[in-house]
């Protein structure tokens, strides 16, 4: 799901102001439990990015899966290896995938640049 121009600091927003925001054509930001409906009666297959590492968030959205019985059709993948660490530990069957992005803007607008972990692939 795209959040849109208007939610790049979404974090900071509550989720009535979230939702309050048109992200195109008149709709709205969605729940995850909402997405997953939407998956489970289309027979899609989830990937589900966690862009937290934060041992709540994790918890969450794992209970969200559970409960809606879409374990069997999700992924979960994220930039933060200490949250797949986590849905391992919690989830071991569950699918993940380490993203990764060689560089980054550093304050001053230059671009560094980040060496891959050495186990990425193979971790």
């Amino acid at each position: 799901v795209y959040k849109g121009p208007d939610l790049s600091k979404v974090e900071t927003l509550t989720l009535a102001e979230a939702q309050s925001v048109d992200i195109g054509k008149g709709e709205r930001m969605p729940l995850l439990s909402e997405l997953v409906d939407v998956c489970l009666k289309a027979g899609l297959v989830m990937n589900v990015e966690l862009k937290d590492d934060d041992p709540k968030c994790v918890d969450a959205t794992l209970e969200i899966l559970r409960a809606k019985g879409a374990l069997g059709i999700s992924r979960i993948s994220s930039f933060r290896r200490s949250a797949l660490e986590q849905v391992r530990k919690k989830e071991p069957s569950l699918p993940i995938g380490a993203l990764y992005h060689p560089g980054f803007k550093t304050e001053e607008g230059k671009l560094a640049r980040t060496p891959a972990p050495e186990d990425f692939a193979s971790w």
